[in-house]
């Protein structure tokens, strides 16, 4: 419960807040209800509890053991192959970063905030390239807000933070035909990330 909300009644909040000020924006500033609705389910996702089945309950567990033994706690992981860590070690290094934070609900808002900052950031800038009109963008705005799957980024991380990251390089490679070794380098990076990278990618 947030300020008496439940989650999903602060998702459709956000929601609204956003599409008010959107409608309020004019179109040289329409990157400001971007922000604000990224901030905003951020700050949710960091007050998100866990259910005890989700992935993310046992990441948690893994970086209080990062923050506690530190590198020494890194190579256990290793040793233990948690989560294929093996060969998925852009995860865990991920991970192993964001437990020194000071505590673990940075995990999830800040993997929310890039999902939705790179997701938004590709519409913001299609839509300059385009000339889309500002209805059209937050149509597209709309469209991306109710089909990407908020919870399960906010809970099991690496698959929604995989396909947001080749979604974005995609988008530079192809569309607007720059930084394409950071592209590739950020193709190289899903597919370490997480088994369902190799899919987008290819």
């Amino acid at each position: 419960m947030f300020f008496g909300f439940t989650a999903l009644e602060c998702y459709v909040i956000i929601v609204a807040i956003f599409a008010i000020i959107y409608l309020f924006t004019p179109r040289k500033n329409i990157w400001l209800p971007f922000l604000v609705i990224t901030v905003l389910f951020a700050a949710l996702a960091y007050n998100l509890t866990p259910d005890v089945n989700d992935d993310l309950t046992t990441y948690y567990h893994h970086m209080d053991i990062f923050r506690k033994d530190g590198v020494d706690g890194l190579n256990y992981a290793l040793e233990e192959n948690w989560f294929e860590w093996r060969t998925y070690r852009v995860s865990l290094y991920y991970f192993y970063l964001l437990s020194k934070l000071p505590n673990n609900n940075y995990l999830s808002a800040v993997t929310i905030f890039i999902v939705y900052f790179l997701g938004f950031y590709v519409l913001y800038k299609f839509s300059k390239k385009f000339d889309i009109s500002k209805f059209d963008l937050f149509l597209a705005s709309m469209f991306f807000i109710s089909t990407y799957w908020y919870y399960d980024t906010a809970s099991g991380i690496r698959n929604g933070l995989t396909f947001a990251v080749v979604f974005a390089c995609a988008y530079q490679q192809f569309v607007e035909k720059r930084h394409i070794l950071l592209c590739y380098i950020g193709y190289i990076m899903a597919v370490f990330m997480h088994s369902s990278g190799i899919v987008p990618v290819i």
